[in-house]
């Protein structure tokens, strides 16, 4: 009973944020082809890759695809980084999780390359997510309090916050 009213009360904001997201997605896909290949393209088209997991996740991996292959052109490590973890969190909601791993670990690889920590504390969340959906809560913890430490030394409070709810989840569905 408790958890119908809190969908209740929580549905009108999720689809409101949906919308915005939509919308969101839309603008960006519609700037796309003014823009020149260089950094910002590339940073446009992982946004569009992300912002496309949550309603299409093929046509997000083939954003994150593009993303790749303009960072890789121009050798820019930080958007490879950045395109590997997009395609990684599309075919984690396709239900691939190997792939989704392979993709992350090799954006952990190169945000490891060019010492990107808050790259790392991503990565390191995002491969915790995967573990807890396959139900491997000592996997998932190991991950979390990884990055969390990470977050700390960084001093950012939102991924610091991040962690603790996720590491209070998972904790949570071992109850």
């Amino acid at each position: 009973m408790k958890y119908s009213l809190l969908f209740c009360l929580l549905l009108p904001f999720s689809l409101l944020a949906r919308k915005e997201g939509q919308e969101q997605l839309d603008s960006l896909v519609t700037a796309l082809p003014a823009l020149k290949s260089d950094t910002n393209k590339v940073k446009v088209l992982c946004a569009i890759s992300f912002l496309n997991y949550q309603y299409d996740p093929e046509r997000g991996i083939k954003y994150g695809n593009e993303a790749m292959a303009l960072a890789k052109a121009i050798d820019w490590k930080r958007g490879m980084a950045r395109a590997c973890n997009a395609i990684g969190a599309n075919w984690q909601v396709v239900g691939d999780y190997k792939k989704s791993i392979e993709y992350i670990l090799r954006s952990m690889q190169i945000n490891e390359s060019i010492k990107d920590k808050k790259g790392i504390a991503e990565n390191l969340g995002n491969l915790a997510l995967i573990y807890s959906y396959e139900g491997n809560s000592a996997m998932s913890l190991q991950y979390l309090f990884r990055a969390l430490l990470l977050f700390e030394e960084l001093g950012d409070k939102g991924g610091i916050a991040t962690q603790y709810i996720n590491i209070g989840a998972v904790y949570d569905e071992q109850n």
